[in-house]
């Protein structure tokens, strides 16, 4: 039984959720959202993408790493356990303004 971290359309990313659509996260401001079941490896992968974003930001920009709370301005990794504790987070993504990792 395969548990689905996430209910946002499949269309966000074309027909594979897993796929990440690189016209929108390979330029500044990235703005990510990391989705994740708790004790799935969510935690790594938040880490992992912050610093995959610090490496492509320019030296002296700001990259803030966030779990919770309001959506941030600038370079952002935001990770969140749920889509229902981050409603303001998925309407950006389904209005393609901040990338999400499922």
């Amino acid at each position: 039984d395969d548990k689905k971290s996430s209910t946002l359309d499949p269309d966000i990313h074309k027909k594979n959720p897993r796929k990440i659509k690189a016209d929108v996260i390979l330029r500044p401001p990235y703005r990510i959202v990391q989705f994740g079941e708790v004790r799935t490896g969510s935690t790594f992968m938040h880490q992992l993408l912050y610093a995959i974003v610090r490496i492509k930001t320019s030296p002296g920009e700001r990259v803030s790493m966030y779990h919770g709370g309001a959506v941030p301005r600038g370079n952002f990794v935001f990770k969140c356990h749920s889509e229902k504790s981050c409603p303001r987070l998925v309407s950006l993504v389904k209005k393609k303004k901040v990338s999400a990792f499922i």
